[in-house]
């Protein structure tokens, strides 16, 4: 998995979380990856393990977009196969000790976003697996940044139209927005 903070990140990489243990089944079910921060639009994808359950690959439908933040959301409630919580301080996903840059998920930081977790937690939209049994928090979110170029998606007139109307306006589509100034570029 990408560090927390960390930037230009392969966007056509998929997200890998190793753990020291086998991992109960329907763990899954308690990690996400949001666009933007913990309460943005859930990327569409899915989550699949390697045989021994210690590892779990999310991979996006679609490459991620260039030069955009996302946040990897495990819930605090992930058990391995015996049932034991797990200790994300302790197994390195924290900041301290050279850690993995994760945070703790506090309910400040969620308020009712885009989950679809069920209906526990306070009416917060999280069942109950989604905390943490000791510290309350929510699990741990790691940020990161994608790298790459903005991408060029459209141009109307398309190259080589004809008849096109001497008034109709030229359009050019991005994959994200562009900085401010830049239509100084285009002629």
């Amino acid at each position: 998995m990408p560090q927390g903070g960390a930037t230009d990140v392969d966007q056509n990489s998929p997200i890998v979380i190793d753990f020291s243990h086998s991992m109960m089944e329907g763990m899954e079910q308690y990690a996400d990856v949001h666009e933007g921060h913990v309460e943005g639009t859930l990327v569409p994808g899915s989550w699949s393990w390697n045989e021994g359950r210690t590892k779990m690959t999310f991979t996006p439908d679609s490459p991620l977009k260039p030069l955009t933040q996302y946040v990897v959301h495990l819930g605090g409630g992930m058990q391995d196969q015996t049932g034991h919580h797990i200790n994300y301080e302790e197994h390195g996903f924290g900041t301290e000790n050279g850690g993995m840059g994760g945070q703790w998920m506090t309910q400040e930081m969620h308020q009712g976003g885009n989950h679809g977790y069920g209906t526990g937690m306070g009416g917060m939209g999280m069942g109950t697996n989604w905390s943490h049994p000791t510290n309350g928090s929510f699990g741990m979110v790691f940020t990161f940044t994608t790298g790459g170029s903005p991408l060029l998606l459209s141009i109307v007139p398309q190259g080589g139209a004809t008849d096109v109307d001497q008034n109709s306006p030229i359009v050019i589509d991005f994959s994200h927005s562009m900085m401010e100034g830049m239509e100084q570029y285009a002629d």
